[in-house]
């Protein structure tokens, strides 16, 4: 099924201040279904002019967005689940990650509505606590003095009564650690809400 209709998206973040920001994009769009997923298509525009195509798809619960143009990304919002993305622009790339609570929809004949609450995070520094490298190698760690050599040991007789060789043990079994999850910041909780009216 194909239908075309307009299409809003409305972004809202909230920063850890409580500061407010919100965006909105409007266009016309096509809206498709097939193998269990839905699809919108549209084209919107930048301040300078530069075209972004964006493809936003619903399967069950969880809900892509991928922007294709002046700004490239793919951003998957799965309810419990976080997803990395690099955010790239005319100005730069930033590697974000999206840890998302809720993804909500409603199609109808009229039209529909999807929305999505989730948390913008990015890796925490690193910990300041190691020496860095070069400098390790100029004050290296006193060592502990050699161990004296044991004494030497009086020879075998030279016709020793043979003994049967031990048989080797299993090797030992490495047990590894599991590694502890990465640290991430939240940058700020944010909502989007994507609305579509069907044409007649």
């Amino acid at each position: 099924m194909t239908r075309k209709g307009q299409i809003s998206v409305t972004g809202t973040q909230w920063d850890e201040a409580g500061g407010e920001q919100t965006t909105r994009t409007t266009a016309t769009a096509e809206f498709h279904t097939g193998s269990g997923s839905s699809y919108i298509l549209y084209e919107e525009s930048t301040d300078d002019r530069e075209i972004i195509k964006t493809m936003i798809k619903l399967k069950g619960s969880t809900l892509e967005l991928t922007k294709k143009g002046a700004v490239n990304a793919r951003m998957v919002f799965e309810p419990g689940k976080e997803h990395m993305t690099l955010y790239a622009t005319p100005f730069g790339s930033l590697p974000l990650g999206i840890l998302t609570d809720t993804v909500e929809s409603a199609i109808s004949e009229d039209g529909l509505q999807i929305s999505a609450a989730y948390s913008l995070t990015c890796p925490a520094p690193a910990s300041q606590g190691a020496l860095p490298q070069e400098q390790a190698l100029r004050n290296p760690s006193p060592q502990a003095p050699a161990s004296p050599e044991p004494p030497p040991q009086e020879q075998a007789p030279r016709n020793p009564s043979p003994q049967a060789p031990a048989s080797p043990g299993p090797p030992p079994q490495e047990q590894a650690s599991p590694e502890p999850p990465p640290q991430r910041d939240i940058i700020s909780r944010c909502r989007i809400f994507i609305k579509m009216q069907f044409e007649n």
